[in-house]
């Protein structure tokens, strides 16, 4: 079996539905630290050229032949990347599969790759300057385009230090007043590796039969869970 997401409430709704398909990565497990997971920085793209919407997953293949998830995180759940971030920290992550996505070709090397329409700033140079930017990999500074701009409050603060989630607050860098308006693009801004590919089960505890067929074809491993 394979390391596990937590179930339970997340930011996306209640709990995870019956009958349903789940790509997890249980990141507190690992051992590994969650920056690493995180483009740093984002990697603009457009959503439409990779075949993504507002609902569900699609598949791409990478210049080595590996094929991977890829996942458009929506905003009305999680206004920004940070939100999912740490989220995902406490919980690892688990991200709903459309039974219509043929999981067939996923291996131990596939990652399911988050995008968020604020996954990247445009004028990441003007709003970093003077932010106290603090970068995740301790590889950029004030002015660079960097993964600890997720942390930064798109607005100017007013004093507001942290974020209040389902899974518990998290602290954000104020920005100050007077800084730029960020201006954001949709990118890519974590990458995590698919420990699991997990079906739900039903509220009678039985295992729909079709559900478990497809995550089969997945050479990850396959899981069941409650919730």
């Amino acid at each position: 079996m394979g390391l596990r997401a937590h179930g339970g409430a997340r930011e996306c709704g209640p709990g995870r539905t019956a009958g349903s398909i789940y790509a997890e990565c249980g990141l507190s497990l690992t051992g590994m630290p969650l920056e690493q997971f995180l483009h740093d920085p984002p990697v603009p793209v457009d959503p439409a050229q990779l075949g993504l919407s507002a609902q569900g997953v699609s598949t791409i293949v990478d210049e080595r032949g590996i094929k991977h998830l890829i996942d458009l995180v929506g905003a009305a759940h999680y206004p920004y990347p940070a939100d999912f971030i740490e989220e995902a920290r406490v919980m690892g992550v688990s991200r709903k599969v459309p039974r219509t996505v043929d999981l067939t070709g996923l291996t131990g090397a596939s990652l399911l790759i988050l995008v968020h329409a604020k996954g990247s700033v445009v004028n990441a140079q003007a709003v970093s300057a003077d932010s106290g930017l603090l970068c995740p990999n301790a590889r950029h500074r004030p002015g660079d385009d960097c993964a600890g701009l997720h942390w930064v409050v798109p607005e100017p603060s007013g004093g507001l230090t942290h974020r209040s989630l389902k899974s518990g607050p998290y602290e954000l860098t104020p920005r100050r007043t007077g800084l730029p308006t960020p201006m954001f693009q949709h990118a890519l801004f974590m990458a995590v590796p698919i420990t699991a590919m997990t079906v739900i089960a039903n509220h009678d505890g039985s295992v729909d039969e079709a559900a478990h067929k497809a995550v089969s074809r997945a050479g990850v491993p396959v899981s069941v869970a409650q919730n």
